[in-house]
């Protein structure tokens, strides 16, 4: 059976925006958790998770009419041994905050600096929530510790505060390297919402149905993509040939092996479908593709990215 990355396209089940992480007035960001559930409420997103830092902001109170938000958390990790060497992590649908979080510090960005990120990943995991890597590249961090820890989701290959903080948004490389090395993870894209300045990365689900359980259930699963903005309508995976339909003209790039590395394609078919185009760009694998994942760039800068099919799962 195909991976759910993939296979997730053609399923029954309704697709959700949503974006997993933001931050209010309970530890950096500009707005309460009333404004920013407000902004995405109204401007087409289906869910959004909190995640302040060290401190997990109270959502009872916050759901709207066909409107989901979860609870969570944003962990930092920092060595006093290794002053550069920063990793910070989400905990999605984290309910509850964890004893090794000293008190003194919550609120505020990164304090666990005697807790092994695998601990912190394994609580997120007993508490039933999903562990996801933060902003890679903001760090510039290495990518062995990536491969030191185990059981967490994937990370994020796109970050639109770090764009601009300090122009590095991009963390796929991070993502490819992991892969290659074996890793099976999921490639998140989140808005990291600070300020008023909200809807400019985000995951589309493919749930089961709109509830909070079916949503986790499907990322759990890889059945998503994240976007900058590209829409992505089909991805199918037939006779060795990988097929990608999108909203617009762009280059997609299949990413996939070690030696081969990429190879890109423009669109180079399109037609109407119910009254709005469609462009398609394939691929046909050789055969030594160890994992494959597509990404797609447009004229203006904008990106999606497909969740990685892990080819000897098939």
């Amino acid at each position: 059976m195909l991976n759910k990355s993939f296979s997730c396209f053609g399923d029954p089940g309704a697709w959700c925006k949503g974006n997993l992480h933001s931050h209010t007035t309970n530890s950096d960001g500009d707005c309460s958790p009333e404004e920013v559930v407000d902004w995405y409420c109204k401007n087409g997103y289906d869910f959004l998770c909190i995640t302040d830092h060290n401190v997990i902001t109270d959502v009872s109170k916050l759901q709207r009419d066909d409107f989901l938000v979860l609870p969570g958390i944003e962990f930092g990790y920092r060595t006093d041994e290794d002053p550069d060497y920063v990793l910070d992590m989400l905990g999605i649908n984290m309910t509850t905050l964890p004893d090794f979080l000293d008190p003194e510090h919550c609120g505020k960005v990164g304090n666990c600096k005697d807790i092994s990120p695998q601990r912190i990943i394994d609580e997120v995991n007993r508490q039933g929530g999903i562990a996801v890597m933060c902003h890679p590249y903001y760090y510039a961090n290495l990518i062995s510790p990536y491969l030191r820890y185990h059981s967490y989701a994937g990370l994020e290959v796109y970050n639109f505060v770090c764009d601009e903080l300090c122009g590095r948004a991009q963390s796929e490389i991070y993502l490819d390297a992991l892969l290659l090395r074996g890793a099976k993870l999921f490639a998140f894209a989140s808005d990291d919402s600070h300020e008023p300045d909200f809807g400019h990365a985000w995951i589309e689900v493919k749930a089961a149905e709109k509830t909070i359980p079916a949503i986790l259930t499907a990322i759990r699963e890889g059945s998503f993509y994240a976007t900058t903005g590209i829409k992505i309508f089909n991805v199918t995976y037939h006779d060795s040939i990988a097929e990608i339909e999108f909203d617009r003209p762009c280059d997609a790039v299949f990413m996939n092996s070690r030696s081969q590395g990429m190879v890109k394609a423009r669109a180079n078919t399109y037609k109407y479908v119910d009254g709005r185009m469609h462009y398609f760009a394939s691929y046909k694998l050789r055969g030594t593709e160890s994992y494959l994942r597509i990404e797609l760039r447009d004229k203006v800068g904008n990106r999606a990215y497909t969740n990685p099919i892990f080819l000897k799962d098939i």
